[in-house]
């Protein structure tokens, strides 16, 4: 078989016909080695023999031998001494031979990580969720899954739950989080967290001081109530209605910030998830009877076609969950529709 040949890289000019190098180009020259001949001049040196890197490299010796000499004749200087069993290094030839392998693994590297960079994961994931999710879990989810997948488009937003819902099933979000699982067959859900509900109220309320509320205990008290008719607000009125309760709607506010500063000053009551109760918020918390759960969903399409990125997502939200309030994790199965 005949051995390759390549071209002597100074014997062709990319140049047009009649233009000559420029100053600049003819001193950035004099100081560039040619990463070919650097390459056929290590494993030569390594070898220690002309025939054996022939073979090694399947080049022809003869085309070796003239990259070598040009490469002595662009720096000056003799690399390699030719003995009769081969060749050996001279002193500047030692000093090149250590510089051309870090070179050469250092553009080795390079090709790697540019191979790396277009196998990793690309697209787009978009998220939406209720605040009470978004502020107790999303910093740790988004930090950790921005790390792992840089080159993956994500797109958070903070809504009412019934607005997440609707979110989802009008698939402009992917994944959404949800108090109630929508009744549709389109929708798939998997229970993420259980939480107990209490009384809210401020801290200094004569009430702050009761182990337990009866429900029946709630006629007459002065509310607090999400707007949204969805969600939490219709899990509320269940609750409600299974006890015969008939609620004094004060004031609809869905922003649990807003709703926790107006209980913390006024005397009236809402409904909270016991983990969002703090006494630094002003606020006191009541555990009830029957107790209240509050359990959020995982909520998706089921024919939103093929995401790969999908999955890692949803990890790390159980990962969040489980590492955040590993006591309120839910032990339900997924629960599907």
């Amino acid at each position: 078989m005949k051995k390759k040949s390549p071209q002597d890289a100074d014997s062709a000019d990319s140049r047009p016909p009649g233009k000559a190098k420029s100053r600049v180009a003819e001193g950035t020259a004099q100081h560039v080695i040619d990463s070919r001949r650097l390459f056929y001049f290590y494993h030569v040196a390594r070898l220690g023999s002309l025939t054996t890197a022939e073979a090694y490299l399947d080049i022809a010796q003869s085309a070796i031998s003239r990259q070598l000499q040009q490469l002595e004749s662009d720096l000056g200087v003799q690399l390699l001494e030719r003995t009769g069993r081969g060749v050996s290094l001279t002193d500047v030839g030692r000093v090149v031979f250590e510089k051309a392998k870090g070179i050469l693994d250092e553009m080795s590297n390079t090709r790697s990580e540019i191979e790396l960079s277009q196998r990793r994961p690309k697209g787009q994931i978009s998220f939406a969720a209720p605040s009470m999710f978004v502020r107790g879990f999303m910093g740790q989810v988004v930090r950790r899954f921005a790390q792992h997948y840089p080159d993956v488009r994500l797109r958070v937003i903070e809504a009412a739950t019934g607005q997440v819902a609707e979110l989802v099933a009008a698939s402009v979000v992917d994944l959404g989080i949800v108090v109630h699982a929508p009744n549709s067959p389109k929708v798939e859900t998997e229970a993420l967290l259980v939480e107990h509900m209490d009384l809210a109220m401020r801290a200094s309320d004569p009430l702050a001081t009761r182990k337990s509320m009866d429900r029946h205990e709630l006629n007459g008290l002065p509310f607090i109530l999400p707007v949204n008719p969805h969600g939490a607000r219709l899990l509320m009125e269940r609750y409600f209605a299974a006890g015969g309760i008939v609620v004094d709607t004060r004031i609809e506010i869905d922003s649990m910030t807003l709703q926790k500063d107006t209980v913390a000053s006024l005397s009236y009551y809402t409904l909270l998830a016991r983990g969002d109760c703090r006494p630094e918020d002003g606020i006191a918390n009541v555990p009830l009877v029957p107790p209240l759960e509050r359990t959020s969903y995982l909520a998706r399409l089921r024919d939103r076609g093929d995401q790969p990125m999908l999955e890692p997502f949803i990890e790390e939200l159980r990962k969040a969950v489980k590492d955040l309030h590993p006591d309120k994790r839910s032990r339900a199965r997924p629960h599907q529709r």
